[in-house]
């Protein structure tokens, strides 16, 4: 089975017309996997949109089935976007395979935005339905053993002396540094009602910027502090105006009634419901297409840009302070760069956002004039190597036993205590204490 963090197995998002599919691939799958379908899995009393919101993150992998009937499903389209959301957040964390119901629906151009690119199934004649099943349970079962082998789809912390089957050293040797300086100052960032709130931080790579984001999160989870941690290394945000802003929202736990509103006009969903509901905040924001020509228009992105400054300035209100962690930040595209700039960053800077803390890591620190932030920001250029006695205590917690001798000669091949290189050298150490 997968990791035991996961509820369920299969998360089935699909079209009102087509539930008796849904409840034919649901019964497929049933006896060998944990499957949440509305109709099977939902008791009466529950209140089904909090339960299937729960549900979906609680799941290894949303199940998409898209039929001609998937362009006016309001609710089908929240939860594909929910989990192109959780796949974009960590595409180890959640999968999203799509079913198309026949051929007809895979050369739907109407898909809905993030699914084109994921490689799917397809029922025909010689596809049946029993074929789609048992395709997805060789893929949990896939999963599941990659779990085993100490590749975990959700990457927690790994044990300090895990290894793979192959014998690569897991867990972060960088975790052995406490990075107190950059820790003491991020707390009273939050603590001390600091001029500076803004932390930039650059660093070649296999330094631990990553390590030091984790202890960030982790201290902003035991504070209950809203945070959002994005990682741009991967697939780039189009249209960040409203693809990322939505997603930062989505992990604060907001419901962006102000976004909502401001993109009314472009969405296919119509409602004269009050914004402060959450649900029609979220079925609005379903139904906006992401290539829609109006997003790009300079208008369109000052008036998103201002109400994601309300949506996130009601949030402080509520909770007092608020941090968006940015990591792998060398990879952000010019124009996702540009959306941070104007709407986090400068606006943190000349204090339109209050007790909102951003920290940013990567090989480069934003785009800026260093001599212009300097004033707001801290500026952090490189972080701490890792020492010789951790070089030992790192060895010993992956069950090689080394000498002060042999630690100061790995020190020096690892560039002085870099953590990635450190990695790299105790593993080769148990390549030679192994043997061939």
């Amino acid at each position: 089975m997968p990791p035991k963090q996961y509820n369920w197995d299969f998360f089935i998002a699909h079209a009102g017309p087509d539930k008796r599919t849904a409840e034919k691939l649901y019964d497929l799958l049933e006896s060998k996997s944990r499957v949440f379908l509305d109709s099977r899995s939902l008791k009466y009393g529950d209140d089904w949109d909090i339960e299937l919101r729960r549900a979906q993150r609680q799941s290894l992998v949303t199940v998409v089935l898209i039929s001609k009937q998937t362009d006016d499903a309001y609710y089908q389209r929240e939860e594909i976007a929910a989990a192109i959301l959780l796949a974009r957040e960590n595409k180890e964390k959640h999968r999203v395979v799509p079913v198309f119901l026949n051929r007809k629906a895979q050369k739907n151009e109407g898909l809905p935005y993030g699914l084109t690119v994921k490689h799917g199934l397809t029922v025909s004649n010689k596809f049946p339905l029993t074929g789609i099943a048992e395709q997805l349970l060789d893929l949990l079962s896939q999963l599941a053993k990659n779990a085993k082998h100490g590749q975990p789809l959700v990457p927690k912390t790994p044990e300090k002396n895990s290894t793979t089957s192959s014998g690569t050293v897991q867990g972060f040797p960088e975790d052995l540094i406490d990075f107190e300086d950059q820790r003491h100052l991020f707390k009273g960032m939050i603590t001390d009602s600091p001029a500076k709130r803004l932390m930039f931080i650059q660093a070649p790579g296999g330094r631990g910027k990553s390590s030091l984001l984790r202890m960030l999160a982790c201290y902003c989870e035991q504070d209950g502090i809203p945070y959002c941690s994005i990682d741009s290394s991967g697939q780039p945000y189009d249209s960040p105006h409203f693809t990322l802003s939505r997603v930062i929202c989505d992990q604060l736990g907001l419901s962006p009634r102000h976004l909502a509103n401001a993109l009314k006009s472009f969405s296919v969903y119509r409602s004269e419901d009050e914004l402060d509901d959450p649900d029609t905040v979220s079925q609005i924001l379903s139904g906006v297409t992401v290539t829609h020509d109006g997003l790009r228009q300079r208008y369109t992105k000052e008036r998103l840009r201002n109400a994601f400054l309300d949506d996130l300035n009601e949030l402080v209100e509520q909770k007092g302070v608020v941090v968006c962690l940015f990591d792998s930040f060398e990879s952000l595209s010019a124009e996702e760069e540009e959306w941070l700039l104007e709407a986090l960053l400068t606006p943190v800077a000349r204090g339109k956002l209050q007790n909102v803390i951003v920290v940013t890591a990567g090989h480069r620190w934003p785009k800026v004039n260093t001599w212009e932030w300097e004033k707001n920001a801290h500026l952090i250029n490189g972080l701490p190597l890792m020492k010789k006695e951790h070089i030992k205590i790192y060895a010993e917690r992956v069950n090689i036993n080394i000498t002060d001798d042999e630690a100061a000669h790995y020190w020096r091949a690892s560039g002085g205590g870099i953590p990635l290189y450190m990695a790299m050298v105790v593993h080769n150490v148990r390549t030679l204490n192994e043997g061939p």
